[in-house]
């Protein structure tokens, strides 16, 4: 069976990279089904068996984590869900490393620089062209990647989030 639909704010923009899972609760232990999150539309679509279920929907607001539940009878393909959240500030753009290169197809994350501030779901991954898509709480954000083997780790500058914006974060070696 697939599971499927939308996380949008309650202004009815879309909420990108927004945790969704599946479980359900058996015995008062609850066991998870699926989970995965969502595009950059907000979208998303999960595989499940039929059976009564509860998809929970987690992101960043803009102060503190947002979330809902939909309690689900999954008897059949549900591909029209629609959760609704208080979400954070949707943030966009192209990672670029020291020499303004898009960084394509890169594992990176997004740190507020307050320990205080909570970041749900603040890791992603840029597209063939670099391009990204974040929740993001208003905070003082960096940006960075791992090291991995021949690669070392990289890192921004700090960027304040405090809205909806477009960001070509540069990532360079510490």
């Amino acid at each position: 069976m697939t599971v499927g639909g939308r996380v949008l704010g309650r202004d009815g923009v879309s909420v990108p990279n927004a945790q969704v899972s599946l479980s359900k609760m058996f015995g008062g232990i609850q066991y998870p089904l699926s989970g995965g999150v969502t595009d950059r539309t907000g979208g998303f679509t999960l595989t499940t068996v039929a059976m009564p279920m509860t998809l929970a929907v987690q992101a960043s607001g803009r102060t503190t984590p947002a979330w809902t539940t939909i309690d689900l009878d999954v008897r059949g393909d549900r591909t029209d869900l629609v959760a609704t959240i208080d979400r954070g500030n949707t943030v966009t753009g192209t990672l670029r490393d020291a020499s303004g290169r898009a960084l394509a197809d890169t594992d990176f994350g997004a740190s507020p620089s307050d320990a205080q501030v909570s970041c749900l779901s603040c890791n992603a991954r840029t597209d063939a062209a670099g391009h990204f898509a974040l929740t993001l709480p208003s905070a003082t954000i960096r940006f960075q990647t791992w090291g991995q083997p021949n690669q070392p780790a990289l890192v921004s500058i700090e960027y304040p989030v405090n809205r909806d914006m477009t960001l070509d974060p540069v990532l360079k070696a510490p």
